[in-house]
């Protein structure tokens, strides 16, 4: 005996899950918006280059937020 599917029964399409953002690319973001709240409060010219980024996203794995490393700088 095998089994039909009922014609008034429509096949249910699956939804596809949306992709989670790379931790490392969200700590990028984040560095960069510190790094230009740096420039634009102290007239700096820092530039969004590795070393920069580096030392501020070593910050933010450390817990800290943005908000806090921008308070740092105000």
């Amino acid at each position: 005996m095998t089994s039909k599917q009922e014609p008034s029964v429509k096949s249910k399409t699956l939804c596809q899950v949306a992709g989670q953002p790379d931790p490392e690319v969200i700590l990028t973001e984040q560095a960069r918006d510190v790094l230009t709240h740096l420039n634009q409060t102290t007239g700096s010219r820092f530039t969004t280059n590795k070393t920069s980024l580096e030392h501020i996203r070593a910050r933010l794995r450390e817990d800290f937020t943005v908000a806090e490393l921008n308070l740092v700088i105000d």
